[in-house]
């Protein structure tokens, strides 16, 4: 018998019966945004413009870690090459860390303005 033949007779009604109760748990109902129901688009449209904005702070936090991240890496792969000492490295450890701790706390203050 081939091996990919038993794996599926064996996976396939195990995902079927996953997929069930998946699917028959209590998920939650979709978000409705304030006034979308009601008619009133000028409550639906700053609802919508406040998730837009929300998502580009979250973008910019994941860029803001990212650069950090790319920073440090280059930081110590000087200290590897010698061009610079342990001293610089920490330097830039501490000051990636303050500004990440900053602009985290920005972007959480802005996303609560909406």
């Amino acid at each position: 018998m081939n091996i990919t033949k038993s794996f599926t007779r064996i996976t396939l009604p195990l995902l079927i019966s996953i997929s069930g109760s998946v699917s028959a748990s209590g998920l939650p109902t979709t978000y409705v945004p304030d006034g979308g129901s009601t008619g009133n688009y000028v409550a639906a449209v700053k609802a919508v413009s406040g998730d837009g904005v929300s998502l580009i702070g979250l973008l910019a936090g994941a860029a803001l870690l990212f650069m950090a991240c790319a920073v440090l890496g280059n930081s110590f792969w000087d200290v590897y090459k010698g061009k610079k000492t342990i001293v610089e490295l920490g330097t830039t450890i501490v000051l990636g860390a303050a500004i990440l701790v900053i602009g985290l706390l920005l972007i959480s203050v802005a996303t609560n303005i909406f």
